[in-house]
């Protein structure tokens, strides 16, 4: 579909005098009439788009009615070394969760808000909110290595394979192909 839309583009061409002139067309009036022709196709190629467009990336539009209601920047701004996340109140053990990492609800008097006695502002400063999410990275990136270990422990035996019942003397670094 795309295609055809380039190829709709493409097809738009000038208003061609001569052509109205032969006609005995007054030239005012072709150009007008060729001038909103094209504005409505190229509107009908806009539209036809934006469709694909909305077909292609995914996700919902800014400032639907769910993204006003959950944007917290207006707190943002006005404390800005702070973070703040809504968690759910109603889930067992969310709140006590967030209250393990160091957020606290935030009180209404202070900005808090609440939608629907269910989800409701945590804040915690940016620091602790920082410190959080490197230990994530790293836990991440420990995990992303562990099978290194594995691996690294299944070649050293293997060697001592090849060396005991073989003879053979082969450094495990051979074996093991290093791509970092």
């Amino acid at each position: 579909m795309p295609d055809q839309v380039m190829t709709e583009i493409a097809s738009v061409k000038p208003v061609d005098s001569a052509a109205a002139e032969k006609l005995g067309l007054d030239r005012e009036a072709e150009a007008s009439r060729k001038s909103a022709e094209a504005k409505q196709n190229l509107e009908n190629l806009q539209k036809t788009l934006d469709h694909i467009e909305a077909q292609i990336l995914g996700g919902a539009p800014n400032l639907t009615p769910k993204d006003v209601l959950l944007d917290l920047s207006d707190l943002v701004e006005k404390h800005p070394s702070m973070h703040f996340r809504w968690a759910n109140i109603k889930a067992p053990g969310k709140a006590d969760r967030r209250r393990l990492d160091g957020y606290i609800r935030l009180p209404v008097s202070e900005g808090g808000k609440e939608l629907g006695g269910e989800i409701a502002v945590f804040v915690t400063s940016k620091r602790i909110f920082e410190a959080r999410e490197q230990r994530v990275k790293d836990m991440n990136k420990a995990r992303l290595k562990a099978h290194r270990a594995e691996v690294e422990n299944a070649v050293e035996a293997i060697a001592k394979e090849l060396r005991d019942k073989y003879g053979l003397v082969i450094d495990p670094k051979r074996i093991l192909v290093d791509e970092e």
